[in-house]
């Protein structure tokens, strides 16, 4: 794995659970109107939503 990797240069990045996690949760909270999955699963969207509005 070549550690200078960056997003926009096409490399194939391994993430951990937690790296995800922090970039799903990135996605949500810049979107402006639609969230979308590859499944109909949006608790995790729905929680840090909630989570914004206590904000």
């Amino acid at each position: 794995m070549r550690e200078e990797a960056s997003w926009n240069d096409g490399t194939i990045l391994y993430l951990s659970p937690n790296q995800v996690k922090s970039y799903n949760a990135a996605q949500v909270f810049c979107s402006t109107r639609f969230v979308y999955a590859s499944n109909d699963d949006f608790e995790f969207a729905k929680v840090l939503c909630q989570e914004m509005i206590l904000f």
